[in-house]
């Protein structure tokens, strides 16, 4: 019948959903609690790389105190 096929369904679902939040989690393990940021345009990347010249690591952003003083 039709709902012999369900358990290998929720099977599939789960796995891939299993791989999905695996990857979500890991990321944030690596990334000391954040998600890695996504670069999907120039500005976006130009941010990261403003970041990585601040503060040293793209996910680890500083406010306004890290900026050079002005002289």
């Amino acid at each position: 019948m039709w709902y012999e096929i369900l358990p290998g369904f929720f099977i599939i679902v789960g796995c891939v959903t299993a791989v999905g939040m695996g990857n979500n989690l890991w990321q944030r393990l690596a990334n000391g609690g954040k998600l890695r940021r996504v670069v999907n345009s120039r500005f976006e990347y130009t941010m990261v790389r403003r970041d990585m010249k601040l503060a040293g690591l793209e996910w680890r952003a500083k406010g306004l105190e890290a900026l050079p003083k002005p002289e």
